[in-house]
């Protein structure tokens, strides 16, 4: 964990029986490599959640639901463990292919891929999912389209929210439904990656809803005022990874104090700020730094940018988020916290 702190011996990890998830974890931090920066990242998460002034907000990359992840979210947000949510319009897509369709089947083995074209099906690497459970899912987000407003503009986090509520009424689980029903905002800045933007197609154009993504941007940033000090889990990289960094950089436009106007207010030793860089971090990510993307590159490299703290906690976990992902939430699962918030339920309302 990136702080300063007294070094510790090396302690050869023993097998034991009747060991928990945490224990298991808690013995890796004594390891090194990745162990090591998986057991740290529980560490990092129970300091998280022991901090009562910190707002998470989780970034969801790829699609990760379709490869069995989507329950670990929707127990985060059951359980107050994201106060807002930036993701892929994959991950709150593909959930439902599982919840409302036929869901995904491990492939036995190698295939060939052009068999599988000609029956229907769609590979997720060593997955697969029927093309016509796909085109259900982007006909059932078509229907909801079509119920909105006619070329009313929207932010996605207003969009997801209603259907997250559509979603419950119909008794259809998800990760948007889990988060109307526990009101944390949503953002998805791709939306249309997705079936979403399929969804789009199918209806004609006057009855197309209209997402605004700079008002998304705006509104995002918006949030900065509300937050005392904040922690950021990354789950991958991709764009909802660079859309939560910039909140710590670019979110003092609005007040007029500039980028990182929180870093020269500490600097200048004022006693009171209102835009600041991430106190806490946690990467989890198989992407490698040396190749220049941001879904790989170090926490550490955030702080020239004022995204992190100086002094902050941040670990970068290089690791594949279905392994890291079910244990790390097993851990806290083991933690029984007792956590409430539910930061932005006032500011958000009336859903608009």
């Amino acid at each position: 964990m990136k702080r300063a702190r007294p070094r510790r011996r090396v302690t050869a990890f023993e097998p034991g029986v009747g060991r928990t998830v945490s224990q298991l974890l808690d013995a890796m931090a004594a390891t090194a490599f990745q162990g090591r920066a998986l057991g740290e990242a529980l560490d990092l998460l129970r300091r998280i959640y022991h901090d009562p002034g910190v707002t998470v907000i989780v970034g969801l990359a790829g699609s990760l639901a379709s490869a069995g992840q989507w329950k670990l979210i929707t127990w985060m947000l059951r359980h107050s463990l994201i106060d807002v949510l930036v993701t892929t319009g994959a991950n709150i897509s593909e959930d439902l292919v599982d919840s409302y369709a036929r869901g995904y089947q491990q492939m036995p083995g190698p295939d060939d891929d052009a068999r599988l074209a000609r029956v229907g099906l769609n590979r997720y690497h060593d997955v697969v999912g029927f093309e016509a459970d796909y085109l259900k899912v982007t006909r059932l987000i078509a229907a909801f389209l079509g119920e909105l407003d006619e070329g009313r503009a929207v932010t996605s986090r207003a969009l997801l929210h209603r259907f997250g509520l559509w979603l419950k009424t119909r008794g259809i689980e998800g990760i948007v439904s889990a988060a109307a029903e526990g009101q944390v905002p949503v953002y998805c800045p791709a939306l249309v990656d997705s079936a979403y933007g399929d969804a789009f197609l199918l209806l004609e154009g006057a009855r197309r809803p209209v997402i605004d993504e700079a008002a998304d941007y705006v509104e995002f940033m918006g949030l900065a005022p509300h937050m005392k000090e904040t922690a950021v889990i990354y789950i991958g990289g991709g764009v909802p990874k660079d859309f939560i960094q910039t909140l710590a950089v670019t979110s003092g436009l609005l007040s007029g104090a500039g980028r990182r106007g929180a870093r020269a207010a500490s600097y200048r030793g004022r006693s009171t700020r209102r835009y600041y860089p991430h106190k806490y971090a946690l990467q989890i990510t198989a992407d490698a730094p040396h190749w220049g993307g941001s879904s790989g590159a170090s926490l550490s490299e955030g702080v020239s940018w004022g995204k992190q703290m100086v002094a902050g906690w941040r670990v970068d976990c290089r690791c594949d988020a279905t392994i890291a992902l079910p244990l790390l939430v097993q851990g806290l699962a083991e933690q029984r916290l007792d956590r409430r918030r539910r930061p932005f339920s006032v500011l958000f309302a009336s859903g608009a």
